[in-house]
């Protein structure tokens, strides 16, 4: 088998069918039948949506059925069985994908008439049951079950069951990595599972729906720059790709022109699939979620994978400069803002996020930040990270920074709307981001205010009023009573 072979364990129980007399029957190398059998993959927990629960694989459960594919690619599959539910089905999904094969339904309720059914077929098979089930099938074609699978944390025995002639042979192992540690505590939910890395103030998520959400948001723009996936669509059945399609076309009619950050509806579809919500669903974002369920199949088979090792890559590079340099940038900030860093602020990771690359949104707070965007890649990481986790500590009506500063301009009869007092962020934790990252290997790093262009008409403003406030010259207040006047000025000569 390519890559990670299954490594067979050495007990070997062979079996004398029918006879129950301990004897073993003499082997014939003719047409022998060679069925795997496993259970599911990890599943969602608590399951979204759905009465009565039928969950979709989790992050965990979609690398497992990746590597069960994996496992299986030489083996030359004839046949891919499965029960009709979403847990089992997309656990089989990609091993019968590279197989060129068809998913066929089987009744778990029947599993005697089902075992005679593969006991008359040959070549190989998979058969993708449940915790109960796949051992009481194991039985029922003559073989030994041998322990009970454990309901919550055992997601990856496999049987391997060799009927030739009047012999069965059946070995028990275990493929891929045993479920994550911190899935096995109680109270582990499926946003555990996609959780993919951690600093002082960050929580990191590479999660399958929210990057669904946000590649079929992505597709639905006008003069979208997505990658089409029309070439990987065709290679899939109608189900799976015509799922895909009426999804895309619905967003496009629906999703297409709402802000990610702003609007109501996808506010509470973020809300959701991020776990960061308990409310149930409303009706329009329960037709979201009916469009996500019909695209994931596809989701999974065409650019999940990659998508999920692209978050994971960038992440860790992002995570390698936070390590070194967040208790500087951190002390320095709440400096600057004259309030706490937030903490623990959940970061999901996806490919588009939006115009910018990158948002926030708050109650509760919420960030996501592109793997894609140029202006995110590299030391561009930090800088954007700390960007938007700034968004917690300042902000219209919020925040001690904010205070003064709306005073500075009411002062002036000003109003210290959104142009303001983001310049002031962006300068603020992009001037401290360049200063650190100059100082630790990064001699040409560019603030995103001045590589991106962003605000540029405040940018000489701030640098002469804000810059030496930064520096330590000057308080806030008049750091923000300059900042006023400096605007005030510029606006009366233009």
């Amino acid at each position: 088998m390519k890559n990670s072979p299954l490594r067979w364990s050495a007990v070997c129980l062979l079996v004398a069918a029918g006879l129950g007399l301990g004897m073993v029957a003499v082997a014939t190398p003719q047409d022998p039948t060679v069925i795997y059998l496993v259970r599911h993959a990890e599943t969602e927990f608590p399951p979204y949506a759905d009465s009565p629960p039928n969950p979709y694989l989790n992050e965990v459960g979609l690398a497992r059925a990746n590597t069960l594919a994996d496992d299986l690619d030489d083996a030359s599959l004839s046949r891919v069985f499965s029960t009709e539910y979403r847990r089992t089905w997309t656990t089989a999904l990609p091993v019968a994908h590279r197989a060129g094969l068809d998913v066929e339904a089987y009744d778990p309720r029947d599993l005697a008439g089902f075992a005679s059914e593969l006991r008359s077929l040959r070549g190989t098979i998979l058969v993708v049951g449940h915790s109960n089930t796949t051992p009481m099938l194991v039985e029922a074609l003559g073989g030994d079950p041998g322990e009970p699978i454990d309901e919550r944390t055992e997601f990856n025995r496999i049987y391997k069951v060799t009927i030739r002639g009047g012999s069965i042979e059946t070995v028990e192992t275990h493929y891929g990595v045993p479920l994550p540690d911190r899935l096995r505590a109680e109270g582990a939910t499926t946003r555990d599972a996609a959780f993919i890395g951690a600093a002082k103030n960050f929580r990191f998520y590479s999660s399958f729906w929210t990057n669904l959400n946000d590649a079929l948001y992505w597709q639905a723009l006008p003069n979208s720059t997505a990658p089409p996936i029309t070439e990987c669509l065709e290679t899939l059945n109608a189900e799976a790709s015509g799922g895909w399609s009426a999804a895309a076309a619905w967003y496009g009619d629906e999703m297409g022109q709402r802000n990610p950050r702003t609007d109501p509806l996808m506010r509470e579809v973020r809300r959701y699939l991020a776990a960061l919500s308990e409310e149930p669903l409303g009706d329009a974002a329960t037709v979201v979620l009916g469009h996500l369920r019909g695209a994931a199949p596809a989701y999974q088979l065409c650019l999940w994978q990659a998508h999920d090792a692209r978050n994971r890559a960038w992440s860790d590079d992002l995570l390698d400069l936070v390590d070194k340099h967040e208790d500087e940038m951190i002390s320095r900030l709440e400096t600057a803002y004259k309030d706490s860093y937030p903490e623990l602020i959940p970061v999901d990771i996806m490919s588009y996020a939006n115009w910018a690359g990158a948002n926030t949104m708050g109650r509760p707070l919420h960030m996501a930040l592109s793997s894609v965007d140029p202006d995110n890649l590299g030391a561009g990481s930090f800088e954007i990270l700390y960007h938007e986790g700034s968004h917690g500590v300042f902000g219209p009506g919020w925040g001690h920074t904010y205070e003064v500063l709306a005073t500075a301009f009411e002062s002036r009869g000003l109003e210290a709307r959104r142009d303001i007092w983001h310049a002031v962020l962006f300068f603020t934790t992009g001037q401290i981001s360049m200063e650190i990252l100059h100082a630790n290997g990064y001699p040409d790093y560019s603030a995103y205010m001045v590589r991106g262009g962003v605000y540029d008409e405040y940018y000489p403003l701030l640098l002469e009023a804000w810059q030496p406030y930064l520096d330590g010259e000057i308080d806030l207040s008049a750091a923000a009573e300059a900042f006023a006047a400096s605007v005030e000025a510029a606006r009366d000569a233009g």
